[in-house]
């Protein structure tokens, strides 16, 4: 009757152990599951900056009282598209939409040199020489820059923030003002737009801050600035008066290069994946219960009677 009493002991002691490990293993996978999510991924957003803007030209600059730069604040906005690679790097496609050009103040004198951009506003008025104006040339743009990005650790709540990359600049738009009013060459064939290159390519980069707000939501601040590469003015453009061609900019007037900067403001939806559970195989140790038999009693001598 022993026999059934030490099996259920042997299989209750052999069940226990494997009730522990499925424990272990049931935990370790919950919270292998219940991993955050990765920052690998992509991600879109939206964009806005207040930014102020200028053409850097060394005659313009040398002008003095003929011509001087006035500080101008415009607007440009947009949408993201990006990759985010591991916790500190990442890449950025950005189509934004700019409002930039310069502005100018100044006092046209007896001696204007004809390279100093002040010489236009003459050509394009008719004002008389020692007279005082205020000028902006705006030039509306749609931006394309590629940024590489990068971080610090991206995981956490606040983070610093960085990119830089090169940029495409295609200009949809220009107009002149002189003394609050449009001007332009229409009448000898030649429009603002006219004057620009359709298309020039900067270098942009920022740095700034990164916030969590969720898993989702990332909200950055960043001060944004580009630079123009190359010359942004047609040197080539022309008009005609009287049968005779002329052109719009003097033969000696030096390379006028685009700059903007600015504060700007994103906020990014992150499309990350959940992390991979990494699946652990947990081996079951069989274990072999062995059911010894109750040991045969000896055997009973006869007991012999004496004769």
């Amino acid at each position: 009757m022993r026999q059934p009493l030490q099996n259920v002991t042997a299989k209750q002691k052999n069940a226990q152990p494997r009730f522990i490990r499925k424990v272990i293993a049931i935990t370790a996978l919950s919270l292998i599951g219940s991993h955050a999510y990765a920052q690998k991924g992509f991600d879109v957003g939206l964009s806005g900056m207040a930014q102020t803007s200028s053409l850097i030209n060394n005659n313009d600059q040398a002008a003095g009282a003929e011509l001087n730069y006035k500080l101008q604040t415009s607007f440009a906005g947009g949408i993201e598209a990006g990759y985010t690679i591991n916790k500190h790097l990442g890449v950025e496609l950005n189509l934004l939409y700019s409002i930039q050009g310069c502005g100018y103040t100044g006092t046209l004198s007896g001696k204007t040199d004809p390279a100093v951009y002040s010489s236009n506003f003459v050509l394009l008025t008719g004002m008389p020489l020692n007279s005082t104006y205020n000028a902006y040339i705006q030039l509306n743009c749609l931006k394309i820059p590629i940024l590489f990005r990068y971080t610090g650790n991206n995981k956490k709540t606040v983070f610093f923030n960085s990119f830089i990359g090169p940029q495409i600049n295609l200009l949809t738009s220009a107009d002149i003002k002189v003394n609050g009013q449009d001007v332009s060459l229409a009448k000898d064939g030649l429009t603002p737009i006219q004057g620009y290159k359709q298309t020039t390519f900067d270098v942009a980069f920022g740095f700034g801050a990164g916030f969590n707000l969720s898993k989702k939501f990332v909200l950055t601040a960043d001060m944004r600035f580009d630079w123009g590469l190359g010359d942004v003015e047609d040197k080539g453009a022309g008009y005609t008066i009287r049968y005779t061609s002329y052109n719009y900019y003097d033969n000696n007037r030096a390379a006028t290069h685009n700059a903007t900067g600015g504060f700007m403001i994103g906020l990014r939806y992150k499309f990350a994946n959940k992390a991979k559970p990494v699946i652990k195989t947990v081996t079951k140790t069989k274990t072999t219960t062995r059911t010894t038999a109750p040991a045969a009693k000896p055997a009973t001598k006869p007991v012999t009677s004496p004769q």
